[in-house]
């Protein structure tokens, strides 16, 4: 099955490399960066002897519809004088599935990382940010998922990467769209990072600085993804995979998906003895803590509720033993944070 065959019908993964035909030249897609199945998928490429980031869609209406929001959203930015990866080629392939290529940024890092790592880096971040979403205000655009690890650094720069989630608006003065998308963006730091993005806000942005309901709806727009991210992290979706049965449930970040971890789900006494509680261990080549735990769910929950805080730890799993609806103690795996 080829790649693009893997992303129309729904298929969880896709072997790489992989290529794709567009008009008799030949793409080359080698490192899977994000795979959302009968959706859209993100991958690094080679076209025409040049690194590349891939953008594929299957030709069907939400396919199309995500397209053309990509497209979009890369004038808007280029409108607002945002710094993001040039647009290289918009075309069909074979098939008719929709490919879209972008320049890559190479030794680029995640802004979340840099975040998490280089604290004294924050006030600059803090800065930079609210800057691009009062650019983006002043053209009439919002950011629907302006979280940090859609944004890059490369050479002290920041560029932004998730053009799909760009939306035009109909006014460009300022109201309760621009409150609620600032509200998006503060929601995703602890209380006490949002004082540098406070200060920054009366710097960069004054109307919004100005703006008595700001705290208000970030309060409400946190509880709501805080909501909504934690019910996810518990139902086999892109990011998680599950296994339930009436004896045992497990859950784990598909992205850590190993040999190892498979090992652990069917038979974790073999990883931990009975008499400890915790130990230190590797799978698939990375260092992990494995915790005992009378109530591994509400770890699991709780570790999530606090991901993009300044927790150094990520969870990977639980496993809890169960009678039907009956849970009994089970285990909690987690890494610490790159």
């Amino acid at each position: 099955m080829s790649i693009l065959e893997s992303l129309a019908q729904g298929a969880r993964e896709t072997a790489l490399p992989a290529t794709v035909s567009i008009k008799s030249e030949v793409l080359l897609c080698t490192e899977m960066l994000r795979w959302l199945p009968r959706k859209r998928a993100a991958m690094r490429g080679q076209w025409r002897g040049a690194p590349v980031l891939v953008k594929l869609m299957p030709n069907t209406f939400s396919g199309r519809r995500n397209a053309a929001r990509e497209i979009t959203g890369h004038r808007l930015l280029s409108a607002a004088q945002i710094n993001t990866p040039g647009l290289i080629l918009f075309a069909r392939a074979d098939d008719k599935s929709i490919v879209l290529l972008f320049e890559f940024v190479p030794a680029a890092r995640r802004l979340g990382g840099v975040w998490r790592s280089e604290i004294h880096r924050r006030v600059f971040i803090a800065e930079r940010m609210i800057t691009i979403l009062a650019r983006l205000h002043a053209v009439g655009a919002r950011h629907t998922d302006c979280h940090l690890d859609n944004f890059l650094m490369h050479d002290g720069v920041i560029v932004a990467v998730d053009c799909g989630a760009i939306r035009s608006m109909r006014n460009t003065r300022y109201g309760s769209w621009q409150r609620n998308n600032l509200a998006l963006f503060f929601a995703f730091f602890a209380p006490a990072q949002q004082e540098i993005l406070f200060v920054a806000l009366a710097a960069h942005y004054s109307q919004a600085a100005n703006d008595a309901k700001l705290p208000r709806a970030i309060t409400t727009v946190a509880k709501h993804r805080r909501d909504k991210n934690l019910d996810k992290c518990f139902r086999e979706c892109t990011d998680f995979a599950t296994h339930k049965s009436w004896h045992m449930i497990a859950v784990w970040r598909r992205a850590s998906s190993s040999a190892d971890l498979s090992a652990f789900i069917a038979n974790p006494q073999s990883w931990i003895a009975p008499e400890t509680s915790r130990v230190e261990t590797t799978m698939n080549g990375q260092s992990v803590t494995i915790q005992r735990s009378n109530n591994p769910r509400r770890l699991w929950r709780e570790a999530h509720a606090n991901l993009h805080s300044d927790s150094a730890t990520k969870p990977v799993a639980f496993l809890a033993n169960r009678w039907g609806l009956f849970q009994s103690p089970g285990y909690l795996v987690y890494c610490h944070k790159r």
